[in-house]
């Protein structure tokens, strides 16, 4: 009897929260959580739309260098309306700031073509007291932001060339400033000039590119000592400079290697474009005594070079007929 009567006193364990409950508490909490998170990027929207469209301040400008770094600051320029991003675009280029360039840089990448425009004035005036901020964004891939860059870095004028030219140096933004820097004519090669002497190989041949483009006199007597002491695609790469000069005192460099036929095709081919470019006599003769080469590359270059000598090469034609070939593009082969 005392043991049953034991059984029966002994309390009953509580039954815990069931399943069910758990879930729905959970899913309550989230909702919550999600409730309040909304709440919080509503308000910082919000406060981000204010500051960013609001009067000239500290608060301001301090928006924007945060901004510089933000990764989801282009989506949020995509979301403004068309009247606060012209707003917030020209907010921008009240600022004397360097590092604000990096951010207009981002946000040139919009497709409303106005808010780039506004864009685009900023980005100059934050470049006329800071010409190497901008020209810095030369590295950054788009091809919008790279027109309005470029906008920017032409009206600021001649005090970009050198802040371009010293992004030879950087591997991202070197193709874009050697087209910027031979768009700019002659004016350039007086910053391109001491490039030759760096270091390194690649900012020398972007350097040498680019005088090359330009028909630089000034660049021969270097481009030819880089040329005698270097080999390979280096020593290629100056030829080609050298090439597109078409100096006549290089009349022997190039003849010589347009007649090597140990040398490689492209070579000998580059050597042919600058003897058509100097089209001396002498230069069109040599010209003319390859044009049976074998090679219908080197048969092509031949024609081309001839072309570019013009008259001249006409006018020294084995025989009228290919002459007329030449001058229609067609080789005699």
């Amino acid at each position: 009897m005392k043991r049953a009567f034991a059984a029966k006193s002994k309390p009953k364990k509580r039954a815990g929260p069931s399943r069910l409950g758990r879930t729905l508490r959970s899913l309550a909490t989230i909702s919550a959580l999600g409730v309040v998170l909304a709440i919080y990027n509503a308000y910082s929207l919000h406060r981000d739309t204010s500051l960013a469209t609001g009067p000239v301040s500290p608060p301001q400008h301090e928006f924007f260098l945060d901004a510089t770094t933000r990764p989801d600051i282009a989506l949020f320029f995509k979301g403004l309306t068309h009247d606060q991003k012209m707003v917030m675009a020209a907010r921008i280029g009240a600022y004397d700031d360097a590092k604000l360039a990096a951010l207009l840089a981002t946000l040139l990448g919009s497709f409303d073509a106005d808010a780039r425009g506004v864009l685009t004035k900023s980005l100059t005036h934050v470049g006329e007291a800071h010409p190497e901020a901008v020209a810095e964004q030369l590295k950054v891939a788009g091809s919008l932001q790279q027109f309005a860059i470029s906008t920017a870095l032409r009206t600021i004028g001649p005090p970009a060339l050198p802040a371009v030219a010293d992004m030879l140096k950087n591997g991202d933004a070197r193709p874009r400033a050697v087209a910027f820097l031979v768009a700019r004519g002659a004016s350039s090669v007086p910053f391109l000039l001491p490039r030759l002497d760096d270091a390194n190989k690649d900012i020398r041949l972007a350097a040498a590119d680019a005088l090359g483009k330009l028909g630089a006199r000034e660049a021969v007597a270097p481009l030819v000592a880089l040329y005698q002491k270097s080999t390979g695609d280096e020593r290629e790469g100056y030829l080609t400079a050298i090439s597109g000069i078409g100096a006549p005192e290089t009349e022997g460099l190039l003849t010589a290697e347009a007649s090597d036929r140990d040398s490689t095709t492209p070579r000998r081919a580059q050597a042919m474009l600058g003897l058509g470019r100097i089209a001396s006599a002498s230069a069109v003769a040599s010209l003319w005594s390859l044009s049976g080469d074998v090679d219908t590359q080197i048969q092509d270059a031949v024609i081309t070079g001839l072309q570019l000598a013009g008259p001249v090469a006409l006018q020294t034609a084995p025989t009228p007929e290919i002459g007329l070939r030449v001058a229609a593009g067609n080789s005699n082969r």
